[in-house]
């Protein structure tokens, strides 16, 4: 069953567009003047597609999605933290991160005994310096020249990160030499961004328009649909129903959406998100010769032709 979602928003604001004011007609296109550009690999003309009859007529709709999500994945276990470590961890569950924004946190859960910190088993409170590798010298970057001009090799230096010694204070404990055994938890979250738009009816160059003609702009709340499962409440109650907007059919759109909005940020909890999902209605008309196009209105009801290539 075909379901025409024809309602309007009730209280709408003097002046907003309603959804038939985002309805495509070819009378109207017509009467804007609109021309088709067809393209093909002899290059771009204009044609006046608009003026002939349409051999075939759909109504359809690309969905717009705009989302953006912050997830939380939490790993929890058993850590030895040095002491200057176990300083840094906070002892309470951190904010959820900004939209855009990612963060890690260590959360102590649990304090367990103290011990020697592992880090610096071999020099208590200090450890091999990672710049030079205990060695207290580096390789000069710049080549050593004699007066001649000629390589001499690799000069050596005193390493500055240790003051030549060869070990620095251990990074873990700080040079106490002593560490917490914890449970911890290692809290990240991880902001992501959706901005797509979904017709899987529309060649790749008339999407790639009608992402143009968007461009950023915000779409009529009367256009405004989501993506729950939608069922029949008359004679064949609980019978699926297609998803349309006054007729204007996008049900194959929705899986790709769904699947997108799914997987935004990857693994974890979602924690917040907003989400704005519009259904752009547009007609497909096929034409003599095997020419067509898509006929839409833009956010400010202006109609526009679209074409793919051949």
């Amino acid at each position: 069953m075909l379901r025409h979602d024809d309602t309007e928003p009730e209280n709408r604001p003097s002046g907003a567009m309603s959804v038939t004011d985002m309805l495509p007609t070819i009378t109207g296109a017509r009467a804007d003047g609109v021309e088709a550009i067809v393209r093909s690999f002899g290059g771009l003309r204009r044609r006046q597609l608009l003026a002939e009859k349409p051999i075939a007529e759909q109504k359809l709709a690309a969905l717009v999605v705009v989302a953006k999500v912050v997830r939380r994945e939490l790993v929890e276990g058993p850590l030895t933290l040095g002491e200057l470590e176990y300083g840094r961890a906070q002892q309470a569950m951190p904010a959820i991160a900004d939209y855009g924004m990612d963060a890690m946190t260590l959360v102590i859960r649990e304090v367990g005994e103290r011990r020697a910190c592992p880090d610096c088993a071999m020099q208590p409170g200090s450890m091999s310096c990672s710049v030079c590798g205990g060695s207290g010298v580096v390789e000069d970057p710049v080549p050593y020249m004699n007066r001649a001009r000629v390589n001499m090799g690799p000069r050596m230096l005193s390493c500055t990160a240790c003051g030549a010694t060869g070990t620095i204070t251990c990074a873990s404990c700080g040079g106490t030499a002593r560490a917490v055994e914890v449970l911890a938890a290692r809290v990240s979250d991880h902001g992501a961004e959706l901005d797509h738009i979904y017709g899987p009816e529309l060649s790749l160059t008339e999407l790639d328009e009608l992402r143009a003609l968007c461009g950023g702009a915000e779409l009529p709340a009367a256009l405004s649909v989501n993506l729950e499962p939608r069922r029949d409440g008359g004679a064949y109650r609980d019978a699926p129903v297609r998803y349309a907007l006054h007729g204007h059919d996008y049900e194959a759109a929705i899986p790709l959406a769904r699947g997108a909005l799914a997987g935004l940020g990857g693994a974890g909890k979602v924690e917040k998100e907003e989400t704005s999902i519009h259904a752009w209605p547009y007609l497909r008309l096929s034409y003599k010769g095997g020419k067509r196009l898509a006929l839409l209105r833009d956010a400010a009801g202006r109609h526009h032709a679209l074409t793919p290539w051949g």
